[in-house]
């Protein structure tokens, strides 16, 4: 069977875009992959590529220190497209000396002095909150996040030995299905899923500043929820 490739990629940062009632969805450049966010209790989004739901609805959001909780009974206040399409040279060439950034952005502000910010490229998906808040700084108690499927999907889990957090990110690859995983089980990024339409999807974070990576845990079920390691004073 031949593979196809998809990324999700999350802490990054959607032309085309449909609004129906109180929900958003924005397309790639060429259309293959969709975005739907939805803005119910929770805000959460899903991801298709064609016919196919790579990630079914799946919560995100914020717990913060001054009593706020972005994602949480969201009140839409704007909204924003654009498509960009540049190169980007890397620091340190590889492959290659320009990666061109090819993307639908969809910029969603919230009551609350909040926006998140969607993207979807031709082969993936992004998202991250952007706060307008007053002040120089603030404490994020916790923060939300889900990645649902609609299958027991296959699954190379880099697992962690204990939930300590300090980890040198050269564990072996486990091949496993999702719901063999239970709540006390965790791994690290990146991480690969296979679906049974030969569909494999890459999660992994980026642009992380003064914010602690996260990890993932085991549900028992097909859904991996998001763990962060606590700080220590």
């Amino acid at each position: 069977m031949k593979y196809q490739s998809f990324f999700i990629l999350l802490q990054l940062l959607l032309l085309s875009i449909f609004s129906q009632a109180a929900d958003f969805e924005v397309k790639s450049p060429d259309g293959q992959i969709t975005v739907r966010i939805s803005l119910e209790a929770h805000l959460s989004w899903s991801v298709y590529r064609g016919q196919e739901c790579l990630l079914a609805p799946s919560r995100m959001g914020l717990e913060l220190s001054n009593n706020r909780h972005p994602g949480v009974k969201p009140r839409v206040r704007s909204s924003r497209t654009s498509l960009v399409d540049q190169l980007i040279a890397p620091v340190v060439p590889v492959k290659n000396s320009a990666i061109r950034d090819h993307y639908n952005e969809l910029v969603i502000s919230f009551n609350g002095d909040y926006d998140v910010v969607f993207r979807a490229y031709d082969n993936g998906a992004a998202y991250r909150f952007v706060t307008r808040m007053p002040g120089q700084s603030m404490e994020v108690i916790s923060e939300t996040i889900e990645f649902n499927f609609e299958s027991n999907h296959r699954l190379f889990w880099p697992e962690e030995s204990s939930p300590s957090f300090q980890s040198h990110y050269e564990n072996n690859y486990r091949d496993i299905n999702l719901n063999a995983l239970r709540e006390d089980q965790y791994g690290a990024l990146p991480f690969l899923v296979e679906t049974g339409r030969g569909t494999s999807i890459l999660l992994t974070e980026a642009d992380l500043y003064d914010y602690p990576n996260f990890f993932l845990s085991g549900t028992g079920s097909n859904r991996l929820t998001g763990v962060f390691p606590k700080v220590i004073l």
